[in-house]
């Protein structure tokens, strides 16, 4: 019993000291313990009315524990004072700490983890206050996981922290990597494919930022395609990288070729054909700018058909190679030929025809540079016409070659025969007849250079009149040959004799023996 200072007296446990007087324990009217001191008055515990540990501290007055009044923890620290666990007044934890006082995981009021650490303080997961995780990172720090505010996933990288994967705010990809760091695919904020490689980093697809593919190659990197920033097609190759088609900007055709890397088509710029060749590289076709067609060849690479800029036909061939007709610049027929390559027609520049040949390649017409006929022969290379160079006929003859008609270079008939070679008339080269004959070849009339009769007889060969040189007759004779006058050269007529008709022979008056 003891009595306090206004008479109470206190019936209090009393709490034992030590000897220098410390107090080492406090306990409350129901013998709760309330405080415990050790030997040199450090508080170890501290406890409320209801036995409810409060604080708890080592020997050296480190404080260990913390709770609040329900007995909640609030804040745990090791013998080094290094805080360990903080909790809010419901229990939530809010930090952990290891012995060495690195922070382990952070969480917020409402127990939402907010940050987790390992034990040498690499920051592992990061969240929002809405449990919605940041960062990830593995043991080493690498950040392996990166997320918005929203929970979209905004990069990811492998252990080695290589970027495997990029996207935008809204989710979007952008860059995906793999696990060597090569870029897989690359896309716009849009999420407009721009770039895709394969696992060596060969480029396979570019696009513009409109989604036109650009280019396009195998995983070998051989370009396949290319497009312009409108989606023309500009080139096309195979697997082997052999171009296959080239295009311009507006997508007209510019090359195409076969697997094997042989050019088939060219266009120009325009699209105008410029060259076509089959699938073993033979021309085919060759067109000017214009798109005049220049040359043609079949498929063994025989020139068919060649043609000026102008598009004038200047040689055409057969499938053999046989030249069948040849023009010249100006459109003008040179050469003709048929399928075996015999000449049927010549012309010149001016197209004057020059030579005509048959099927067989017999001569028919032979004409000079002005066109003038010069020779004509028939099926059967029997001439039948002759000219000079002004035109004149030179010789006529029949179907057999017969000469029909000689004349001179001044046209003046020499000779005419008829249809069986028999001599009709003979001039000289002044037009002066010479010889007449019937049609049997029986001498008609005779005459001499200067055209002075010298014979002449009828159709039956009679000799009716005879004249010198100078035309002076000297004998006449009738039908049936009987001399009637005759003259001497310089016209005296001799004397007419009257015919004795002897047995067996005939003396003429006057004393002329026949």
């Amino acid at each position: 019993m003891v009595s306090g200072p206004r008479g109470r007296i206190q019936d209090l446990a009393r709490m034992p000291e030590n000897q220098q007087g410390v107090p080492l324990n406090t306990q409350n009217e129901q013998g709760v313990p309330l405080n415990t001191q050790n030997e040199r008055g450090v508080p170890l515990n501290t406890q409320n009315e209801r036995g409810v540990p409060l604080n708890t501290q080592d020997e050296r007055g480190v404080p260990l524990n913390t709770q609040d009044e329900r007995g909640v923890p609030l804040n745990t620290q090791n013998e080094r004072g290094v805080p360990l666990n903080t909790q809010n007044e419901r229990g939530v934890p809010l930090n952990t700490q290891n012995e060495r006082g690195v922070p382990l995981n952070t969480q917020n009021e409402r127990g939402v983890p907010l940050n987790t650490q390992n034990e040498r303080g690499v920051p592992l997961n990061t969240q929002n206050e809405q449990g919605v995780p940041l960062n990830t990172q593995n043991e080493q720090g690498v950040p392996l996981n990166t997320q918005n505010e929203r929970g979209v996933p905004l990069n990811t990288q492998n252990e080695q922290g290589v970027p495997l994967n990029t996207q935008n705010d809204r989710g979007v990809p952008l860059n995906t990597q793999n696990e060597r760091g090569v870029p897989l695919n690359t896309q716009n904020e849009r999420g407009v494919p721009l770039n895709t490689q394969n696992e060596q980093g060969v480029p396979l697809n570019t696009q513009n930022e409109r989604g036109v593919p650009l280019n396009t190659q195998d995983e070998r990197g051989v370009p396949l395609n290319s497009q312009n920033e409108r989606g023309v097609p500009l080139n096309t190759q195979n697997e082997q990288g052999v171009p296959l088609n080239t295009q311009n900007e507006r997508g007209v055709p510019l090359n195409t070729q076969n697997e094997r890397g042989v050019p088939l088509n060219t266009q120009n710029e325009r699209g105008v054909p410029l060259n076509t060749q089959n699938e073993r590289g033979v021309p085919l076709n060759t067109q000017n700018e214009r798109g005049v067609l220049l040359n043609t060849q079949n498929e063994q690479g025989v020139p068919l058909n060649t043609q000026n800029e102008r598009g004038v036909p200047l040689n055409t061939q057969n499938e053999r190679g046989v030249p069948l007709n040849t023009q010249n610049e100006r459109g003008v027929p040179l050469n003709t030929q048929n399928e075996r390559g015999v000449p049927l027609n010549t012309q010149n520049e001016q197209g004057v025809p020059l030579n005509t040949q048959n099927e067989r390649g017999v001569p028919l017409n032979t004409q000079n540079e002005r066109g003038v006929p010069l020779n004509t022969q028939n099926e059967r290379s029997v001439p039948l016409n002759t000219q000079n160079e002004r035109g004149v006929p030179l010789n006529t003859q029949n179907e057999q070659g017969v000469p029909l008609n000689t004349q001179n270079e001044r046209g003046v008939p020499l000779n005419t025969q008829n249809e069986r070679g028999v001599p009709l008339n003979t001039q000289n080269e002044r037009g002066v007849p010479l010889n007449t004959q019937n049609e049997r070849g029986v001498p008609l009339d005779t005459q001499n250079e200067r055209g002075v009769p010298l014979d002449t007889q009828n159709e039956r060969g009679v000799p009716l009149n005879t004249q010198n040189e100078r035309g002076v007759p000297l004998n006449t004779q009738n039908e049936r040959g009987v001399p009637l006058n005759t003259q001497n050269e310089r016209g005296v007529p001799l004397r007419k004799n009257s015919l004795l008709v002897l047995d067996s022979k005939q003396e003429l008056l006057g004393g002329l023996q026949i």
